[in-house]
């Protein structure tokens, strides 16, 4: 007779066991069901299950055929707006006060524009958003204020705008502000004008540039214009956009300002060159000299040496015009002014690298000529051209 004994030996092993385990694909599947009742069991208490009307053909707008009539498609998609509440926070709206929790917007891609829908959203109303918007009858809506999103991605509206020096703000203008906007004296502006909203590249070369000038001790201001929505003066009528415009710093607004080329690629170099060339001699010396101090060390040479060549470009230009007038007050002032050139090219031919420092003996001799400049700078040119044209007709 065989007996046979059978030991049970229980070893516990690191792995969880199937049914304790949340991580299996089994638990995961379900606790996604779970947490889709609970959204649904959510939303039912922010709201009841909406259940559009039934819709009379009697009144409502025909959009059949829109496609073809305006060349044009428009893609029709339904967001729940409590699983992505933030998507109305960042465009702006409300969503807890649209009928229903819904609202309805245009995103027209082309022209970098937004439109939402006013009034209650209904089968009659949204056909007549999407007539007016294919006939060009709705007017873009401007995100002005984007309310603190406690559940979402959005954290911006508590930092003061301001506290920070970096901080670089772009105004949006309007018609009637932008004469007022260019006009501001003692600010230079820089003005990008659009076909519509400016581009991430404009906007970026237009603060990064206002940002630049304001580190260099310059007064400087960054907007921009919807030329789409917003007219310009006639004398500024503008044949291709982005349009880059440099108004100058002594609040004469559009009869002394600036273009940036057209055809050429904005950069933040190239609007801080237009707009050094918007300033007069002196006040541009100043600015260049904090740019050259900026510069890495490989660069300041070049920088010092640009700024040299244009001296002596200033210089030439004086001299020519003192040869040209007989008159004596002019010539004496010019005259002044050549004076005070060559002391300012003196000082800088002594500069070094090394001396573009803020208590530097030579820079502050070098700062001390331009300043005398400035006060000698200020002459009638015009009295110049008067009088070459009197001296042609007497000969």
């Amino acid at each position: 007779m065989i007996v046979s004994t059978v030991i049970i030996i229980s070893i516990e092993t690191s792995m969880l066991p199937y049914e304790g385990d949340p991580l299996s694909p089994e638990n995961l599947i379900q606790e996604n069901i779970k947490h889709f009742c609970r959204l649904m069991q959510f939303a039912k208490q922010l709201g009841p299950p909406i259940y559009p009307a039934k819709v009379t053909n009697g009144n409502i707008t025909h959009i059949h055929g829109l496609s073809c009539v305006s060349n044009s498609s428009l893609y029709m998609i339904a967001v729940d707006s409590v699983q992505n509440h933030h998507f109305p926070e960042a465009l702006g709206i409300d969503i807890t006060k649209k009928k229903d929790m819904t609202a309805v917007v245009i995103l027209d891609s082309k022209q970098g524009s937004q439109y939402v829908l006013s009034e209650d959203y209904s089968a009659k109303s949204v056909r007549d958003f999407i007539y007016n918007f294919t006939h060009n009858n709705l007017k873009r809506s401007l995100r002005t204020h984007v309310a603190d999103a406690a559940h979402t991605h959005y954290y911006g509206s508590n930092t003061t705008i301001g506290e920070c020096e970096n901080i670089i703000n772009i105004t949006d203008l309007t018609t009637h502000t932008f004469r007022r906007f260019v006009r501001t004296p003692g600010t230079l502006s820089v003005v990008a004008v659009c076909g519509g909203s400016c581009g991430a590249h404009a906007s970026r070369a237009l603060a990064s540039a206002a940002r630049l000038l304001e580190r260099c001790g310059l007064r400087a201001r960054a907007a921009r214009l919807d030329a789409a929505r917003h007219d310009l003066p006639a004398h500024l009528d503008l044949h291709a956009y982005p349009a880059l415009l440099v108004f100058h710093a002594d609040g004469s607004g559009e009869a002394d300002s600036r273009a940036y080329p057209a055809g050429e690629r904005v950069s933040t170099g190239g609007l801080v060159a237009l707009a050094l060339r918007a300033l007069p001699a002196p006040r541009r010396l100043l600015v260049r000299l904090a740019l050259c101090a900026h510069h890495a060390n490989v660069g300041k040479g070049a920088c010092l040496n640009d700024i040299r060549e244009h001296i002596t470009t200033v210089i030439g230009r004086n001299l020519k015009y003192w040869r040209q007038t007989d008159v004596r007050e002019l010539k004496d002032s010019i005259l002044k002014r050549l004076q005070h050139l060559n002391q300012v090219s003196l000082y800088l031919s002594l500069l070094h690298t090394n001396d573009l420092k803020e208590n530097n003996t030579k820079q502050k001799l070098l700062l001390n000529a331009i300043e005398a400049l400035t006060g000698a700078w200020k002459i009638d040119i015009s009295m110049l051209r008067k009088n070459v044209t009197t001296t042609d007709r007497t000969r």
